[in-house]
């Protein structure tokens, strides 16, 4: 994962889990263990990143993401 995080889709086929129950669960890591960051390339696409570490310039395009 590192700091270019994963999407919803990568976790979804690496793990095989249903749809639903994968969404709940994600939903439930979001609450301190994983946090959500909008990539700027793709807008609809979620990427989860560990909430611990920030996410890397390439998908949070830099100083927008920092300075807001």
């Amino acid at each position: 994962m590192g700091d270019k995080g994963t999407t919803q889709t990568d976790i979804w086929i690496k793990t095989g889990m249903p749809a639903n129950t994968l969404t709940k669960h994600l939903c439930g890591l979001t609450k301190g263990i994983l946090k959500v960051v909008n990539s700027v390339h793709k807008r609809a696409e979620k990427i989860y990143v560990d909430a611990r570490i920030d996410p890397s310039l390439e998908i949070t395009c830099g100083t927008w993401y920092r300075n807001g």
